[in-house]
């Protein structure tokens, strides 16, 4: 897990006050929440996780990359119609941030998409 030292990684799906819940988009279609946030701050590196959870003063954010994980059979009209106002609207006046969608073929394994993942995490 090289690729992400030194960024943060978020899953905004928990319904635990410890985790990342409040990240939405509004869209004409009602609000987009993506599965996962990856934070790139400027200047930061960590040599430890320890060092990371103490740092109180992380800096600002340089790259945010947003993910979405999404069964084809969730991957609809309605979401796809948000997708687009992410990709195009959303990072029109966010340029620091990106937009990826991996869609599962209905067999729950997202392992396919990891070095397209990986590739897309170095670029940050």
């Amino acid at each position: 897990v090289g690729e992400l030292k030194n960024l943060e990684v978020y899953y905004n799906g928990y319904n635990d006050n410890s985790q990342l819940q409040s990240f939405v988009i509004k869209t004409p279609l009602g609000e987009y929440t993506p599965d996962f946030l990856i934070l790139k701050r400027k200047g930061k590196t960590y040599k430890t996780q320890k060092e990371f959870a103490a740092d109180k003063q992380k800096g600002s954010i340089e790259k945010v990359l947003m993910i979405e994980t999404k069964g084809k059979p969730f991957y609809t009209e309605e979401f796809q119609q948000k997708e687009q106002f992410v990709k195009t609207t959303f990072k029109k006046y966010n340029p620091n941030f990106e937009y990826v969608c991996f869609i599962d073929e209905g067999k729950n394994d997202f392992k396919k998409h990891l070095t397209k993942l990986k590739e897309i995490i170095n670029a940050l």
